[in-house]
């Protein structure tokens, strides 16, 4: 699931804020066209916002708020492309303040991409993807990265893990950063074989400037 705005009047030198009195900007790619495009919020950004993204504004270069859409991008698999990865393992430990989840990939199929279903609080975590061949040894996959599940108004969401280094790994191991003393209680874990996302949208570079 990628998340988007679309703005709905195109200014030239746009900035994407994080509410009035913000602490984060990240200026938006220059488009000289007019009408409706995508912005898409990488986690960078996405981390720093509250659930559901009431907080952001987007003004042009005379600080002038500019409307805009909050939406998300679905990706849908057929039913043959959604495989669920058994869970080995799913472990809170309190004192280290870090949950581990260890799937396995039996088919040994080259993977780049994870849903995992999960309660719907609100989760906004630090992540760790690592893989194994025997549970010994574990390679970094991908190195703490901010995560945030998806909308929904079912007790149930979905966690998408997008943009991941392909990987044939015959284990996965998921470590979650309780930095607020709360496990992250995973459901299921999915993988999808060729996802098809619309990708027509600007990326927004990181928002390195605080205030």
């Amino acid at each position: 699931m990628i998340r988007f705005i679309t703005i709905i009047f195109i200014l030239f030198n746009s900035f994407f804020v994080a509410a009035q009195h913000y602490m984060f900007e990240a200026k938006i790619k220059k488009n000289n066209k007019g009408g409706f495009y995508k912005i898409y919020l990488t986690p960078e950004i996405s981390s720093k916002l509250q659930q559901n993204f009431p907080d952001i504004r987007i003004v042009n270069e005379k600080n002038e708020e500019i409307p805009f859409i909050y939406g998300l991008d679905q990706i849908n698999p057929d039913s043959t492309a959604k495989v669920e990865l058994k869970i080995l393992k799913n472990k809170h430990k309190k004192f280290k303040r870090i949950t581990n989840i260890i799937v396995e990939n039996d088919s040994l199929k080259n993977i780049d991409n994870f849903i995992l279903e999960i309660p719907n609080k609100g989760l906004k975590n630090k992540l760790k993807i690592t893989g194994s061949f025997d549970q010994k040894l574990w390679y970094e996959i991908k190195k703490n990265f901010s995560v945030q599940s998806a909308y929904s108004d079912s007790i149930i969401t979905e966690l998408f893990l997008t943009n991941i280094p392909t990987t044939g790994f015959k284990f996965y191991k998921f470590t979650f950063n309780d930095y607020k003393d709360e496990s992250v209680d995973v459901l299921k874990v999915y993988s999808i074989n060729n996802p098809e996302v619309n990708k027509e949208y600007f990326e927004l570079v990181k928002p390195l400037i605080r205030h």
